[in-house]
């Protein structure tokens, strides 16, 4: 036997997933993989799948056929928040912050302790918590804001905030919908630094339409189109893609 010929180990292999809403492929036959410390950006035209993807790796949406494996982990037979503890965190386009309460406390609430009944009970903000959601804080520019109501923060600082709210929770993979969408561009270039930043410890999966963000960001790029792979690889190989300029970037 060969020793060290073992197969590529990726944080996330997506192989030959397919999903039909009423006889309409919203995804078809779709593979893709994502190494360790990766950030991956899946850019496409709308209606292209893209949302669909972190859907159903997420288990919002249930796969027709096909297989997402995490770790080696099979995740299509698993629920929402099963997927969650293996180690994958999302955010959605609209931030869901608790706009009532401070930054600390959104973090704090966030800290996966707090999480069931009974961890909510013997949850005491010892130390580690407050070290923890302060080097979170820190993170996401906005550790001289722990005391702010959330509220008052601005849209791009919200954003950060809910990014914050998955970092507390230490996911190996951060999903991302759109996270730059009606921010500055001050802002943009600070998530861009966040993002490069966070993934020493982690992968990063992005939707994104910025195509200056994309390419300040992405390792790899997906083009998606009709549910298809339609080009993949860095973004300078994407960008010059002729198929790419006329489904997409032409326009």
């Amino acid at each position: 036997m060969l020793i060290g010929h073992q197969p590529k180990e990726f944080l996330l292999a997506v192989e030959a997933l397919s999903v039909s809403f009423d006889g309409f492929k919203a995804v078809d036959d779709l593979s893709f993989y994502i190494d360790e410390n990766e950030i991956r950006v899946i850019i496409g035209p709308n209606g292209a799948g893209k949302t669909t993807v972190l859907d159903l790796i997420c288990g919002k949406t249930k796969a027709t056929s096909g297989s997402i494996q995490f770790r080696g982990k099979e995740l299509t037979k698993l629920k929402e928040n099963q997927i969650v503890a293996a180690g994958v965190g999302r955010k959605f386009q609209t931030p869901s912050i608790y706009e009532d309460l401070t930054v600390f406390e959104n973090l704090e609430i966030s800290y996966p302790r707090g999480r069931t009944v009974f961890g909510a009970l013997a949850f005491q903000r010892d130390a580690a918590v407050r070290e923890r959601v302060e080097e979170v804080a820190e993170m996401i520019f906005l550790k001289d804001r722990l005391g702010m109501q959330a509220d008052l923060l601005s849209h791009g600082q919200k954003q950060w905030l809910e990014i914050g709210m998955l970092l507390i929770q230490d996911p190996d993979l951060l999903m991302l919908d759109e996270p730059v969408a009606g921010m500055s561009v001050s802002e943009r270039v600070k998530t861009a630094e966040l993002l490069n930043r966070i993934i020493k410890d982690r992968s990063v999966l992005v939707i994104e339409h910025d195509m200056k963000f994309v390419e300040d960001i992405a390792h790899k790029v997906t083009v998606l189109h009709q549910g298809k792979i339609l080009s993949e690889g860095p973004m300078e190989k994407v960008k010059n893609d002729p198929k790419v300029i006329e489904v997409y970037l032409g326009h």
